[in-house]
């Protein structure tokens, strides 16, 4: 018989370092103004990558429009370099981007 994997100390031991990391991280989060501001520049990203992700996949709730592998991984294809140009975007803060930003800031 085995023993059970969730019982193991080393297990045990990880989850409550997990717990610990966790709980110190809430603590600066609740403490520091930085780092609400930081947490919140992240999550702002993220909804307006989202918001794109939307736009471009907009029929039947971003789900893929065709059954064809090959229509599916054009699309999937064109979510990356979208994804790699808004990370550019993001990167250079560039006015050059406007469009990109322009399009992201209508989107949502």
């Amino acid at each position: 018989m085995r023993k059970n994997p969730f019982k193991h100390p080393t297990y045990l031991a990880l989850l409550e370092l997990g717990r610990v990391i966790k709980t110190i991280f809430l603590c600066q989060y609740l403490e520091e103004e930085q780092v609400r501001r930081e947490v919140n520049e992240g999550l702002n990203v993220v909804e307006r990558w989202n918001g794109v992700n939307d736009f471009i996949f907009y029929g039947k709730g971003g789900e893929f429009a065709s059954n064809r592998l090959e229509s599916q991984e054009l699309s999937v294809l064109s979510l990356h370099k979208s994804a790699d140009m808004f990370g550019l975007c993001e990167y250079f803060d560039d006015s050059e981007c406007s469009g990109a930003e322009t399009l992201a800031a209508k989107v949502n």
